[in-house]
C-alpha cells in the first residue's frame, strides 16, 4: 500500500474568512455597539470563501452578541448565540480494492449541524467570555444545499454531543485558565444473521441497535491568550435507548456491557500550533454466551461416566448462559494533518478475562482454561487533506483451552482393556483435562466506507498443539493450518481451509504423520511422544 501519510512537520494552511456588522447607538454622544453579527467561512486553497456545502472542508458559523449599557453608557453585560454546520467528504472504497480509485470510488458527506448559547463577564469595559454551552447533531444534506438534523435517536447516525466551556479571568481581563468538556450520545444500526446462514437478506435478518454514551473532561491551557486542550480523559459506556433516552448499561454481567476509558495528551509549540498527540485506551466487555452447564469438575452435568460421550441413556443438562469477558488496552499514535490529529498507528491487546465475586475482571492465566491474548496493529494512510485513504493490519495471538481426553498410560487408553483404541460395551474409560494451546499470526487489509476503515481481507496462520507450551516452543509441532477470509462489507462471502497434520516429535528431525498411522495404537504413540515433551 501506499503510504501516503503526511509528516507533521509539514505546515499547511488553513484559511478562514470572516464578515463583521455591528449596530450601533449613540449614548451621552458616544457611538456604540448594540449588536455584532460576525459570519466564518472556511476557504478554499485560492483563499475564496468556500459557500458550496456539498463541498469537503465546507464550514460556516453565525455568531451573535447583544450588548446592555447603562444610562452612563457603561457595558454592563452582553449575551451571545452561535450556529454552525460542515461538510467533510470522506472516501468509500466501492470496489473494495483496498486502494482508493478516484473516477471509481466515491465520496460521501459527513455533516453536521450546531447551536449554542455564550455567557459574558464585563472586566475593565470589555466583555470577556467566561461560559458557553453548544449542542452538536449528525446531519443529511438536503437536494437544495440545506442541513437537517437528525434528532430521531433510534436513527442510523444519529449522534448528539453537548460542549461546554468556562474560562477565568484576572482583574485586568487576561484570560487565565478554561475547563470544560463533552457529552455525547451515538446510535447505530447494524445487521444482525438471525437465520445464521453467513448472509445478511432483508425481510430475513434483523437490524439492531448499537448505541453509546460518553462523557469527556478536558484540561486546558493557555498559549498566547488562548485557551487550548491539552489532555483528553473519556469515559464511554454501552446503552440502551428507552422512549428516546439514552440509558448506560454498567452492570458488567449483562450482555453487551461494555466500558472503556480513553486519554489523550496534545503538545503544542510556542506559537500554539499542534504538533502531536499521543493516546491510551482501557476497555472492559462482557456478553453472555450459551454453553452446557458443568460441575465443579468441569464434566457436563449429565454425562454419568465422565467421558466427554452422549451415551445412549444419559440425559445432559441444557444449556445455560455464561459470562464471556475481555479486557484491553490500546496505544495511539498520532500525524497532525491540516491542523487536526488524527490516528497514524494503534496498538491494541486484549485479554480474556473472568467477572470475580467482587465485580472485577480478572485476566485468566495462559495455563487457564479460556486463556486469549491477542496483539494487533494498524497502521492508517491519509492523503493531503486529512481523508482516510487506507490502512493495513498486523495481529498475533495465544489461547488456550482446557479439553477432556481419555487418559493414557504408555499410549494405551485407561480402562480400553481390549487395548484396541475403540471404546467396547462394558468397558468404563477414564477421561482427564489437558491444554490446547494456539498460537496465530495474521494479516489484515481494510478498505474505507464512509470514511471509515473497514475488514476487507483477513489471512491467519494458527499452530495448534497438544500439551501447554507446544506452540511457543516450536512452530513446526503441532497441526498448522491456513484460514482465509474475504469480506464484502459486514459479509464473509468466502472461507478456504487447508491442512496439514505433520508432528515433529520429542529427539527426532523427521516428521511423523499422526493422523495417517495405520492403527489406533500407533497414532497414540505418535502423540504421546509429542505431550510428553510439552505437557505441563
Amino acid at each position: 500500500m501506499k503510504d501516503s501519510r503526511v509528516s507533521q512537520d509539514e505546515w499547511a494552511d488553513q484559511l478562514t474568512e470572516t464578515e463583521t456588522r455591528n449596530v450601533y447607538a449613540v449614548v451621552r454622544g458616544q457611538a456604540v455597539v448594540l449588536m455584532s453579527v460576525t459570519e466564518s467561512w472556511s476557504a478554499g486553497s485560492d483563499g475564496q470563501r468556500i459557500v458550496d456545502s456539498s463541498v469537503h472542508g465546507y464550514s460556516y458559523s453565525k455568531t451573535r452578541v447583544v450588548n446592555q449599557y447603562n444610562e452612563k453608557g457603561q457595558l454592563i453585560g452582553a449575551t451571545g448565540t452561535t450556529a454552525g454546520e460542515q461538510n467533510s467528504e470522506v472516501w468509500t472504497d466501492i470496489d473494495q480494492n483496498g486502494t482508493i480509485d478516484p473516477g471509481v470510488d466515491v465520496l460521501e458527506d459527513q455533516s453536521s449541524v450546531s447551536a449554542g448559547k455564550n455567557y459574558y463577564v464585563v472586566i475593565g469595559g470589555a466583555a470577556q467570555l467566561v461560559a458557553s454551552e453548544t449542542e452538536t447533531y449528525g446531519a443529511r444534506r438536503e437536494g437544495d444545499g440545506s442541513f437537517v438534523a437528525i434528532t430521531d435517536t433510534g436513527a442510523h447516525g444519529y449522534s448528539k454531543t453537548l460542549s461546554y466551556v468556562t474560562h477565568t479571568y484576572n482583574q485586568l481581563g487576561q484570560l487565565m485558565g478554561a475547563e470544560g468538556g463533552t457529552i455525547t450520545e451515538q446510535n447505530s444500526e447494524v445487521w444482525t444473521d438471525t437465520n445464521r446462514d453467513g448472509k445478511i437478506e432483508e425481510g430475513v435478518d434483523a437490524v439492531v441497535d448499537q448505541s453509546t454514551r460518553s462523557q469527556t473532561l478536558n484540561s486546558y491551557a493557555v498559549i498566547l491568550g488562548q485557551a487550548v486542550v491539552v489532555k483528553s480523559e473519556t469515559t464511554t459506556y454501552g446503552a440502551t435507548v428507552e422512549n428516546g433516552v439514552f440509558k448506560e448499561v454498567k452492570d458488567k454481567g449483562s450482555h453487551g456491557y461494555i466500558k472503556s476509558f480513553a486519554t489523550i495528551e496534545y503538545d503544542f509549540n510556542a506559537r500554539g500550533q499542534l504538533i502531536g498527540a499521543v493516546g491510551q485506551t482501557y476497555s472492559e466487555s462482557n456478553n453472555e454466551v450459551f454453553s452446557l452447564e458443568r460441575d465443579n469438575d468441569g464434566v457436563v452435568v449429565g454425562d454419568d461416566n465422565r467421558n466427554g460421550l452422549l451415551d445412549d441413556g444419559e440425559v445432559w443438562s441444557k444449556t445455560i448462559r455464561v459470562d464471556q469477558s475481555t479486557v484491553s488496552e490500546i496505544i495511539n499514535d498520532y500525524h497532525v494533518i491540516q491542523g487536526q490529529a488524527v490516528v497514524g498507528k494503534s496498538v491494541t491487546k486484549s485479554r480474556s478475562a473472568i467477572l470475580d465475586p467482587s465485580d472485577a475482571f480478572l485476566v485468566i492465566t495462559p495455563r487457564g482454561h479460556g486463556y486469549n491474548y491477542s496483539e494487533t496493529t494498524v497502521e492508517y494512510d491519509f492523503n493531503a487533506e486529512g481523508q482516510l485513504t487506507g490502512a493495513l493490519g498486523r495481529s498475533v495471538g495465544q489461547s488456550n483451552n482446557q479439553v477432556l481426553t481419555p487418559q493414557r498410560n504408555a499410549g494405551v487408553v485407561n480402562g480400553d482393556t481390549l487395548i484396541n483404541d475403540r471404546k467396547d460395551d462394558g468397558e468404563q474409560w477414564i477421561s482427564e483435562f489437558v491444554s490446547q494451546p494456539t498460537l496465530s499470526e495474521g494479516e489484515t487489509t481494510y478498505t474505507v466506507m464512509a470514511g471509515q476503515a473497514v475488514v476487507l481481507e483477513s489471512r491467519t496462520r494458527i499452530w495448534a498443539g497438544v500439551g501447554w507450551g507446544h506452540v511457543h516452543e516450536n512452530r513446526t509441532s503441532g497441526r498448522p493450518w491456513l484460514q482465509f477470509f474475504r469480506h464484502a462489507g459486514a459479509k464473509r462471502v468466502q472461507h478456504e481451509r487447508a491442512t496439514d497434520w505433520s508432528v515433529r516429535t520429542s529427539g527426532r528431525q523427521n516428521e511423523q504423520r499422526c493422523a495417517d498411522a495405520p492403527s489406533g495404537q500407533q497414532r497414540g504413540d505418535c502423540w504421546r511422544h509429542d505431550r510428553k515433551r510439552f505437557v505441563g
